[in-house]
């Protein structure tokens, strides 16, 4: 809910005023940067996508973590962040795996920045 809720506060500034994403933070009880995880998540993946990604399974049997899908929601280009996808679920990764792959690939969070506001 959070992440639909932020993405579309982003998106339409101008309907909704430019410090609209900081009222939010007040009544959803949230810190600013957690509101641009889920923001990133949202933009990354339509309800569809992220239910069915939510649906898939490691190979031990667990989906990937709210964690792992805020490092893989800003993997670019995006066929990149689904290859890592694959290779996550195929490996089983804990998120601190997935970090290093990401890192060892330059899909890390320092190589294209944090999420953009």
């Amino acid at each position: 809910m959070q992440r639909a809720i932020v993405a579309d506060l982003k998106a339409r500034p101008a309907e909704y005023g430019e410090g609209a994403v900081a009222v939010a933070l007040g009544v959803l009880g949230q810190d600013e940067s957690n509101l641009y995880r889920h923001a990133r998540v949202a933009e990354r993946w339509s309800d569809a996508e992220y239910d069915a990604l939510l649906a898939r399974r490691t190979t031990s049997g667990k989906p990937l973590s709210w964690s792992h899908l805020v490092l893989l929601a800003g993997v670019e280009p995006r066929a990149a962040g689904e290859r890592m996808i694959e290779r996550a679920l195929e490996r089983s990764w804990t998120v601190r795996q997935l970090g290093r792959a990401l890192e060892q690939e330059g899909l890390g969070e320092d190589q294209h920045g944090p999420s953009s506001r």
